[in-house]
């Protein structure tokens, strides 16, 4: 019997985050960083009468670096 072997409180989650991460330098002493993630989650409880989950949230970053010598 397939799946006899789950339980009510079980769970599964897949999850995919593709991004990108880039760096550019101005000169020796200045550099930006941006980076993009989407973060792709899915959640199905084993429960009665329970269904699965699609979430999805997105990051964005940038940073300056300025080194002082």
């Amino acid at each position: 019997n397939p799946g006899s072997w789950l339980k009510n409180d079980d769970i599964l989650m897949l999850t995919l985050s593709p991004g990108i991460n880039i760096f550019y330098f101005f000169s020796p002493r200045l550099s930006l960083n941006a980076s993009a993630t989407n973060n792709l989650n899915y959640y199905k409880y084993f429960g009665a009468g329970s269904e699965g989950s699609l979430f999805n949230n997105n990051n964005f970053n940038v940073r300056i670096n300025f080194t002082l010598y």
